[in-house]
């Protein structure tokens, strides 16, 4: 047998070895995800222990943005208390408020 005509019988059974070994590959890994996957719908919730109302105030820009938003909410709180107790003040003129 010649080295040519012997590559023409080895080479197609390399690419079937080949073949083969892949979907193996891919059944054992699709295999490991279904039983993952059963695992997870058997498993209970996690704990809420973890869980806290200052997780967000970590990320920093968040944090940035809700401070912002904490000191313009008072600003704008304490000008309408200033406003009202303006207004309502006895004794003084209203032609201030006219401007």
């Amino acid at each position: 047998m010649s080295e040519q005509q012997l590559l023409a019988i080895v080479e197609p059974a390399h690419y079937l070895a080949v073949a083969i070994g892949i979907a193996t590959i891919v059944a054992m890994v699709a295999r490991a995800r279904k039983q993952e996957n059963a695992s997870r719908a058997l498993r209970p919730p996690r704990p809420l222990s973890k869980a806290s109302i200052w997780i967000p105030l970590k990320n920093r820009i968040f944090r940035n943005l809700w401070v912002a938003s904490l000191l313009s909410g008072s600003a704008v709180s304490a000008e309408d208390v200033a406003k009202l107790f303006d207004e309502f003040t006895p004794g003084r003129s209203r032609q201030g408020m006219l401007l």
